[in-house]
């Protein structure tokens, strides 16, 4: 047998394996390459090289973008598309290229890369579709998997029509695009042309407000009923008028919101106009800023008007971008830098439940629910501070979604999953109504002579029970009643001196702040038709009598 020296020789110590030769591996010829090495190679030579080149995948990711901001113009601003946009495109950018070099193929991986896309992207449109026929999560998931795997084999065996499907993606692609291209161009150029930047009153106001004017507290519940809407709609009782009647606010019991949705709603109650622009006073409240979809409530008239006579500014908006903060405000409340719009995009896709599911992400709706919490709590212990304060605060409650329960727990999908529509709705409203009474009640502790005037005012009614939680519905064709549930509003004042400032039932929100104006500033607003509109429609809608 054979001794191995203890003595490394040469060859060893050059670090060579030692041993038999068939225990050694094969060498690669040095005119060929590792398979790996060879396929990162071809693909990273190919990436740009191949014709036709694959941008397909680019403009189908930016569809969904586009598309979703498409059918939301009126309550979104393009500056709060484009970083999702620009987002959207870099991503599929790095995982094409990525893909590209892995596979070897930057075509085929084209292909890979846009199934995915779809189903990722498509995934919340396509169950809110299909939940409406009746197809369930559960199938809907099956469904989706069958479709992707059809899919990844047809890629898999395109074969000598890859070039062919390439060109004709691209084409498709193209195409697609233009859908919402179609829709929003005409509105960028419409907003364009009509938007006039904001600007305060040309005549210079008193510097300093009346002796007697009052700290104002302008508080707005997203979809609270009002009393008329309560009795029509839902078969509940409702304390909170008595309520506030007994801590001696006004009820204007017969009071409607000038339009169905926030965004139009606070737009003409904070530029104190109609949204046509009747009731224009621009020597009094200055220009409104037309210049995008919240601009009238981020660079109010209001609050212009009330800066220039020396109030102090408080914002404390909601989880919604048209209040979530706001640039003339001396103090703001923010709680999350996320847009409605780009919550709103990934919500949309698959990629929230696919988090959730392994434990990432939080709870649906968690953030809401944060948000909300903090805000009144805020809300609630504000402090009093010297000189004349404005207070703006809009709550997105009872609001849905309905995650508070009557204690203020946080109600998760499967505990929803268990009561009914109606009952969380209500178990929400009770929630509100004890906040919202905290709030005041804290207002209230102050010595008389300190009260501020407290308006509590809702932008818009909830959406009547029959019609499934249908936004989309054409107003003008609705029953008076359906009409009275979703525009009848909470409109309460506590007015601290008791002094009668021409409050009346049927004042609608539009009003607000002409009436107030009027009352202690010494400005001679006439007061507009206590009208209620749909944005598209200029014709008052009729209500029951």
């Amino acid at each position: 047998m054979a001794t191995v020296s203890a003595r490394p020789t040469a060859l060893a110590a050059s670090g060579a394996i030692i041993g038999p030769a068939r225990d050694r591996p094969a060498a690669v010829p040095s005119n060929q390459e590792a398979p790996n090495l060879k396929t990162l190679r071809r693909g990273s030579a190919s990436l740009f090289h191949a014709r036709p080149w694959p941008f397909y995948p680019l403009l189908v990711g930016s569809y969904f973008v586009l598309f979703l901001y498409s059918v939301n113009l009126e309550e979104t601003e393009l500056a709060d598309v484009l970083p999702v946009l620009a987002i959207v495109i870099a991503v599929i950018a790095v995982v094409l290229l990525g893909l590209g070099l892995l596979m070897g193929d930057v075509r085929r991986a084209a292909l890979v890369l846009t199934v995915g896309l779809v189903a990722l992207l498509g995934y919340g449109h396509a169950a809110e579709l299909l939940a409406g026929r009746g197809i369930g999560r559960g199938i809907q998931q099956i469904g989706w998997i069958i479709v992707i795997g059809v899919a990844l084999l047809a890629v898999w065996r395109i074969g000598r029509w890859l070039a062919p499907a390439t060109r004709a993606l691209n084409l498709f692609a193209v195409v697609l695009l233009i859908l919402p291209l179609a829709v929003i161009l005409p509105h960028q150029v419409e907003l364009a042309v009509a938007s006039t930047p904001g600007r305060t009153a040309s005549v210079a106001p008193d510097p300093a407000p009346s002796a007697d004017a009052p700290d104002i507290y302008y508080l707005v519940f997203d979809r609270y009923p009002g009393q008329r809407s309560i009795e029509l709609g839902f078969d509940i009782e409702n304390p909170l008028y008595d309520e506030l009647r007994a801590r001696g606010f006004y009820l204007a019991d017969r009071s409607h919101a000038n339009y169905q949705k926030t965004t139009f709603s606070l737009n003409s109650t904070m530029s104190a106009e109609l949204l046509d622009g009747r009731g224009r006073a621009e020597e009094v409240l200055g220009t409104p800023d037309t210049s995008a979809p919240y601009s009238r409530i981020r660079n109010s008239n209001v609050a212009r008007f009330l800066k220039a006579r020396g109030y102090y500014y408080v914002h404390v908006g909601g989880d919604f971008d048209g209040t979530r903060t706001n640039a003339l405000a001396d103090f703001t409340f923010e709680h999350d830098i996320t847009s409605d719009f780009g919550s709103a995009f990934i919500e949309s896709t698959a990629l929230p439940g696919i988090l959730r599911r392994v434990g990432v992400a939080e709870a649906a709706n968690e953030g809401r629910y944060e948000w909300t919490t903090r805000q009144l709590d805020l809300l609630e212990h504000l402090p009093d501070r010297p000189g004349p304060e404005f207070v703006f605060g809009h709550v997105l409650l009872p609001h849905p979604p309905y995650i508070f329960g009557a204690d203020g727990d946080f109600i998760s999908d499967a505990q929803a999953s268990r009561t009914s529509r109606a009952e969380r709705w209500e178990n929400q409203l009770k929630y509100t109504n004890k906040r919202l009474l905290a709030i005041v009640d804290h207002l209230l502790d102050r010595p008389e002579s300190e009260r501020p005037l407290i308006i509590v005012q809702s932008d818009e009614g909830p959406y009547p029970a029959n019609l499934g939680g249908n936004t989309g519905i054409d107003w003008t064709t609705a029953t008076p009643e359906e009409r009275e549930i979703k525009f009848s509003i909470l409109n309460a004042w506590y007015v601290p001196d008791g002094r009668d400032i021409g409050l009346y039932p049927q004042i609608s929100s539009v009003n607000t702040f002409r009436l107030l104006f009027n009352a202690y500033f010494g400005t001679t607003l006439p007061l507009l038709p206590d009208d209620s509109f749909t944005r598209q429609n200029p014709e008052p809608l009729e209500f029951p009598p």
